[in-house]
């Protein structure tokens, strides 16, 4: 599916959602929407999410970047957001992740 690739391209991007998709595609957002979630069985945003949330996690475990750059660096408009969702996903914060991974 074209969208997945676009996704996977450009996740952090972040402007990257649903409209950006949809808008790339010429199709509508609802098509689009219902479409991606009955092939891929997630939402475009919680994909799009998910695949941040990744490749945070291999900054944080890899690198000694801060919590608020890494949020920039995977397409999060704020570390806030970054923070809430990355708990929602992984059931801890990105700084116990980080703390748990150091000896």
């Amino acid at each position: 599916m074209r969208a997945k690739r676009i996704i996977d391209e450009n996740f952090a991007d972040p402007m990257m959602g649903l409209y950006l998709v949809s808008e790339q595609l010429n199709v509508s957002n609802s098509y689009l929407s219902t479409t991606f979630k009955a092939t891929y069985g997630v939402s475009i945003i919680q994909y799009i999410n998910r695949l941040r949330v990744d490749q945070a996690k291999s900054l944080i475990l890899n690198t000694d970047m801060n919590i608020k750059d890494i949020a920039q660096t995977v397409g999060f408009s704020s570390d806030i957001n970054f923070i809430r969702v990355f708990k929602k996903l992984e059931n801890r914060t990105p700084t116990t992740l980080r703390r748990e991974s150091r000896p």
